[in-house]
């Protein structure tokens, strides 16, 4: 039974091994060497096509997490992966790396929310399969100890989903890559409202979103993030609404 979120594999920082780091100490990047510098690993969180999610923490350090298909996450900004801040360490999915089928693959996006009555991030990542789970960044199913069903609704299936984000109200967004995007929960993603649709930037496909994020200051804000190597911000109906696409690295 975990009974604390520890980074139990080794976090990569300018080739230093570091262990036993807490959850806490991983979210705030208050220990460890400032010096911005690349290793192998970070180098692939500056291709955006490599990323399997990205998202706005809820803590006040205003902290973006993107987490890399090959295994590793970091935070920084919304437009900078690595700033001299931060670190890249190793994010694990116990029941995922078990049946080799889902992790990390199979990870359609990530999204962090926090509960009701509770003062910690708590990070949902959304797989093909229809399953989610519930854990902490660096360990996706520290909370849920498994994988949760979730559900969608009439038109869409899994393979549609563009984005999902939370906001500060504890809703569920999913975007379609048929311009729709619905609001629920996070285990039926379309109990709140029904589809409606949204625009992109010009220049822009659904097929180019890499991840999506709402502002935890604001209920619908939203951050996305392209193929490209850009990001603009939006509302859920409007991706660029407050800003045009701008670089990110």
């Amino acid at each position: 039974m975990k009974q604390i979120a520890l980074c139990l594999s080794s976090i990569l920082c300018l080739g230093v091994s570091v262990v036993s780091c807490t959850e806490p100490d991983v979210e705030s990047g208050t220990r460890i060497d400032k010096v911005k510098a690349k290793s192998n690993a970070q180098a692939r969180l500056d291709a955006p096509t490599a990323l399997v999610g990205v998202d706005w923490a809820q803590k006040s350090s205003d902290n973006f997490y993107y987490w890399s298909g090959n295994g590793t996450a970091r935070f920084g900004t919304y437009n900078d992966t690595d700033p001299s801040s931060s670190f890249t360490y190793t994010y694990t999915d116990a029941q995922g790396l078990a049946t080799a089928t889902r992790y990390p693959a199979q990870i359609i996006e990530m999204a962090i929310g926090l509960e009701p009555g509770t003062t910690v991030n708590r990070v949902y990542t959304y797989f093909y399969d229809n399953t989610f789970t519930e854990g902490v960044s660096s360990d996706l199913d520290y909370y849920s100890a498994g994988h949760y069903g979730y559900t969608i609704g009439s038109g869409h299936t899994a393979a549609d989903i563009v984005g999902i984000a939370i906001n500060t109200l504890n809703h569920t967004y999913t975007w379609y890559k048929d311009g729709t995007v619905s609001r629920g929960t996070k285990n039926n993603l379309s109990s709140l409202a029904a589809p409606y649709a949204y625009s992109l930037p010009p220049g822009k496909s659904y097929a180019n979103i890499i991840g999506m994020g709402i502002n935890k200051g604001d209920s619908d804000k939203v951050y996305t993030w392209y193929s490209d190597g850009t990001v603009s911000i939006g509302t859920s109906g409007d991706l660029d609404y407050y800003a045009a696409p701008v670089p990110f690295d």
